[in-house]
């Protein structure tokens, strides 16, 4: 049976980081998982962390990855860890660096995430983008077959969010790093702000483009 830890940060516990890392070698636990909060739900009365914090956080677990290759670690919800990752890389193995800009810009981070590459049918039979997203229903499997509310893209929304050309806030479509995340986690930007073509507020590059976090 594998086993997995998964571990959402927040400002109470990201000093704790390392010692639950200990834990998945000390226990020789299989995955670490490490989630970015998204204020959905419960998570809606949690604070963030700040970009320094994420950044910090983020070299920890790439460290973690690459001193223990026996442990399968992923970054969760945040497309703007890819880049986090490439500009680490950059400083380390620069090789390393254009090879994983290169696949990620071929993953083009959310593009291919939430209403597009993976959905969500909860409990009722309501479709919606992800997870976080149950504030968009995008159709019932009750009413009509999932094939059909995911391919035909009635809502207008849905339609919009799978355009190659997404209405982003300008300072996304600015950086240079638009094509490897791909703008960022919608569902985090609409439940903070009200915008669901915000800035999304956990994004790690904030504070070095010099914009407000």
């Amino acid at each position: 049976m594998r086993r997995g830890v998964r571990f959402t940060v927040t400002p109470g516990n990201h000093d704790g980081l390392d010692e639950v890392l200990d834990l998945v070698v000390r226990e020789g636990i299989e995955r670490f998982c490490l989630y970015h909060l998204v204020p959905s739900g419960r998570g809606g009365y949690l604070r963030d962390i700040t970009a320094q914090q994420r950044r910090g956080v983020l070299a920890r677990v790439f460290r973690f990855a690459e001193d223990h290759p026996e442990v399968e670690v992923l970054t969760v919800d945040n497309p703007s860890d890819g880049p986090a990752l490439v500009h680490w890389l950059e400083e380390r193995d620069p090789d390393r660096a254009v090879r994983c800009r290169e696949m990620l810009s071929w993953n083009a981070g959310s593009k291919g995430g939430p209403g597009i590459g993976i959905g969500c049918v909860d409990e009722r039979g309501l479709v919606h983008p992800d997870q976080f997203s149950r504030h968009r229903v995008l159709g019932d499997i009750r009413e009509e077959p999932f094939s059909v509310i995911w391919t035909e893209a009635k809502d207008p929304w849905l339609a919009e969010l799978r355009s190659s050309e997404r209405p982003l806030a300008s300072v996304c479509g600015a950086c240079p790093d638009l094509a490897m995340c791909g703008g960022g986690n919608r569902a985090r930007a609409e439940l903070a702000t009200g915008d669901p073509w915000a800035l999304d507020p956990s994004c790690s590059r904030t504070d070095i483009a010099a914009v407000p976090h």
